[in-house]
């Protein structure tokens, strides 16, 4: 390889998640087994280095940890576009478990594709893209508005099979302050003493946050935060534990 060259704006890359860096790494190696393969075994020439280009691409996403926006590799450039296709040719031969990994991966792929990973500009944006990446994570979670703007109330209630949590979301210019829950005493007051809470942040640290949580709820409370795709494990951890999946 020749080069590997990102054309991004250098000012924010999103973080690829360690779970990701997996799957891309899996499915590198198999994209780059099969064109190994198929270099020998077909006459299709430039597709066997196409598969090849977009396993060593993957791979080395993988390494990078990071999401740029196309990529070069021996003079070549490859697209977004390419590459989720190559992720969805490699859901045909996965396992069961594999296959929604996969799919997963490439919708995490398109929600980082339609913000580069920047931080929301307001929390009306950062509401929208919240909901976006709950109905991308649980598709069987109903989310709607609270009736009632009130410091007493969640902003959302989410209803599943399991039952009902209410969601609160808190938006800050700055992602690298702590958020700390200082503003969440209204809201827990006005609980019921069986009502499960969801705090959302988009901050780095919600560490006192969270501790607050658990002292006033246990584990019908939890903290996240959550600033776009990256963060969906984190956030589909919180969803799971508050409204646990029927089997």
């Amino acid at each position: 390889m020749d080069s590997l060259t990102e054309h991004v704006t250098p000012k924010r890359l999103a973080t690829i998640s360690k779970r990701d860096r997996r799957l891309l790494a899996s499915a590198g190696l198999t994209s780059w087994a099969a064109g190994g393969v198929a270099t020998f075994v077909s006459g299709n020439g430039s597709g066997a280095v196409a598969l090849v280009a977009a396993g060593l691409a993957a791979g080395v996403l993988a390494g990078v940890g990071r999401w740029p926006t196309r990529v070069v590799v021996s003079g070549s450039e490859m697209y977004w576009e390419e590459v989720d296709a190559e992720l969805k040719d490699a859901q045909e031969d996965a396992s069961p478990e594999m296959v929604a990994e996969l799919e997963q991966l490439r919708a995490r792929l398109a929600a980082l594709r339609e913000t580069r990973g920047e931080p929301t500009s307001t929390p009306e944006d950062y509401d929208r893209q919240l909901l976006l990446a709950i109905s991308r994570l649980r598709p069987d979670v109903r989310v709607t508005s609270a009736e009632l703007l009130s410091p007493f109330a969640a902003d959302f209630r989410a209803e599943a099979d399991a039952g009902v949590i209410w969601i609160e979301t808190k938006w800050r210019r700055t992602e690298a302050a702590p958020f700390r829950g200082r503003t969440l005493s209204s809201l827990l007051g006005g609980l019921q003493p069986s009502d499960r809470l969801l705090v959302v942040a988009n901050a780095i640290d919600v560490e006192q946050a969270s501790q607050l949580i658990t002292q006033a709820l246990g584990a019908r409370g939890r903290v996240v935060g959550w600033r776009n795709a990256t963060d969906d494990d984190d956030l589909l951890i919180a969803l799971n534990d508050l409204l646990p999946l029927r089997t």
